[in-house]
Parts: structure tokens; sequence; C-alpha cells
């Protein structure tokens, strides 16, 4: 696998970046403070800007870790509208889990498919992964969606212990270097 320093990214609508501590406004005000958008991650929504800012600046010292992918969501105007990150990097089978999280008033404009879209391209295409896994809470049919547009294929259920809502059952998708090369070649 080759890491890219987590490379700019551009789509139709959107761009993915490195995040900068001035997106913590946008981070904290058009994402991380909505109960809502976080009912079903492993994280709380984000008290104020200050722990916005907290956050982003412990990715920006992370990102020189070979095992470090995270990107800012950005419509092309460079607002910050979400985030998307490679992770549970497993180096010696070459594959990583994915997991976005975008803004309520951008769900169902394709801006997650396309920035889910992009993040495979560059994993299969320039880093180097064989496999990308995801998972989504059953109940969040949205993120499943989002998968099965990207080309992922669902693979099982399991019963966890993950997230905000306490006891979740999650469907897992996956996609493979040779899958995607099948489906977008």
């Amino acid at each position: 696998m080759k890491k890219q320093d987590n490379k700019e990214l551009i789509g139709n609508k959107l761009m993915l970046r490195k995040f900068k501590i001035s997106d913590a406004k946008d981070m904290y005000d058009n994402w991380a403070n909505d109960e809502y958008v976080t009912k079903y991650l492993t994280w709380k929504p984000h008290k104020d800007i200050e722990e916005s800012r907290r956050i982003i600046s412990s990715w920006i010292k992370n990102y020189s870790k070979e095992d470090f992918y995270q990107w800012a969501i950005c419509k092309l105007n460079d607002e910050n509208i979400g985030s998307i990150t490679l992770m549970d990097v497993d180096v010696s089978k070459k594959s990583a889990f994915v997991g976005y999280c975008i803004g309520r008033k951008y769900w169902n404009k394709g801006y997650t498919s396309e920035a889910l879209e992009l993040i495979i391209k560059y994993a299969f295409e320039e880093a180097g992964f064989r496999t990308i896994y995801a998972k989504h809470d059953v109940r969040n049919i949205n993120s499943g969606r989002v998968m099965k547009s990207a080309g992922m294929k669902y693979f099982k259920s399991q019963t966890n212990y993950s997230n905000n809502t306490k006891i979740n059952t999650e469907n897992y998708y996956k996609i493979s270097s040779k899958d995607y090369i099948k489906i977008f070649d």
C-alpha cells in the first residue's frame, strides 16, 4: 500500500481535502453538533466549536501516520459539510473500513455517494487497498443505499454495542478491488 498523504480528491459536486483548523466552525455548525446526524455514530454531538477545534487538531497531528486517512467533505466553494475516513486499516490484508458523516441539510443530494465513490477509487487505484468495508445501523437505511450506490455488496448483519443507541444491529458491506474493476471499468 502507498499512502498519498490524504491528497485532495475532486468530484463533480464536492472535494475531499485535509482538515484545517479553520474548518471548526463549519464542522460544528453543519454537522458535528446535531444529535440527529450523530444518532447512529460512536461519538456524541460536539458541545461547542472548541470541541470541534480539538478534534480537528488531533486529526491534523495524525496526518503524518501511514494508517491515518481523514478527509473533509467540502462543497466546491470549500464549505465543510462532513467528513469521511478510512479506518481500522489492516496493512497485511490491505483492507480498511470507511466511515462518513454529513450534515443533515446535505442529505439526499448525492454528496455522500460521491464522496464514497471518490474514496473507493482512491483506495484501489492509488493507495493499493484490496478490500474496503463499511457498516451501518439497520435503522439508518439511507447509509446502506449510499454503500450500494458505490458498488458495495451486503455480506452480513451483526449485533453490536457500539453506537449512541447502545445495542444495535449493523449491516456490513464490502467491495474488493476485483469487484471495483468489474463495476467501474
